[in-house]
């Protein structure tokens, strides 16, 4: 065998270890992403119970749950009063959190207009608009078989 022969099958080597790899990287990829794109449970940690204009729902409350105009919104109000991104219910630390985004016309809490972030319970009333948005919080997390996402007019 000589030397050129050598280096040749070295290369032809090289060249399958380098497939065999990136074959390899492209499973364990693939596997990765098909575990990502499988639905999860649509699991809530509460209600929202929502009035407006003398017409009721209930939509799931989620751990990030946005509220608004826009499409992009989990609970979507059509309401010449909500800002397309009106505000935001958070869960963090253990606590459900309301923020308004920034809105023309504000958000009240319990009657109260929002100054800034605040601590909600159980029990609490938000009102955008002409909704009247009642949040009912569970201590664990719940199966509603609801869509987690709604147009509400």
């Amino acid at each position: 065998m000589t030397l050129t022969q050598l280096l040749f099958l070295l290369r032809l080597l090289s060249a399958a270890i380098l497939i065999a790899f990136l074959i390899t990287l492209a499973y364990f990829m693939f596997r990765e992403m098909q575990t990502a794109v499988q639905p999860k449970s649509a699991a809530v940690y509460g209600r929202l119970h929502i009035t407006q204009q003398n017409s009721q729902t209930t939509l799931p409350l989620q751990p990030v749950t946005s509220i608004g105009r826009a499409d992009d919104n989990q609970i979507i109000l059509k309401d010449g009063c909500a800002s397309h991104h009106h505000a935001r219910l958070c869960l963090q630390d253990g606590r459900w959190w309301l923020e308004d985004l920034g809105s023309r016309n504000g958000s009240l809490l319990n009657e109260i207009p929002l100054t800034e972030t605040a601590v909600i319970s159980d029990g609490d009333i938000i009102s955008i608009g002409s909704a009247h948005i009642r949040v009912e919080i569970t201590d664990g997390v719940a199966e509603l078989g609801m869509p987690a996402d709604a147009v509400f007019e």
